[in-house]
């Protein structure tokens, strides 16, 4: 089954701007759409910084205000990590392959189209 998703392009004029647009984009009061979201960053610092920028724009900054204050988070991950998880989401009892792996793989691909005189028009290079 095939369930929907949703993904968005959205322009924004500065950096405070993305910041605002993403928490907009996550603000739920639904738990499970919360945590069924994903919000995709290219390292495991920028998901920090990320759920650091969410934090302080979701929870009120109001020290007179003693009740304690939570809020439940998207997954905010990497692409491997997304890939993971979507794995994890499947229930198949099967390993991705590594990086280094599909790297290995490739490399042999295109080596393989070479020499099958299928010249890229770009030079080949590791990573």
């Amino acid at each position: 089954m095939i369930t929907p998703r949703r993904t968005t392009l959205t322009r924004v004029p500065d950096l405070r701007a993305l910041h605002r647009s993403i928490a907009d984009s996550c603000a739920t009061t639904d738990l499970v759409l919360a945590r069924a979201t994903a919000v995709l960053v290219p390292t495991r610092s920028a998901a920090a910084q990320l759920r650091r920028t969410l934090e302080r724009l979701w929870l009120p900054s109001c020290p007179a205000d003693p009740r304690p204050r939570a809020i439940v988070l998207p997954d905010i991950l990497t692409r491997g990590e997304w890939y993971g998880r979507m794995l994890e989401r499947t229930g198949v009892g099967c390993r991705l392959l590594s990086e280094v792996e599909r790297e290995v793989l490739l490399s042999a691909a295109a080596q393989e189209a070479i020499l099958a005189g299928n010249v890229p028009p770009f030079r080949m290079r590791p990573g």
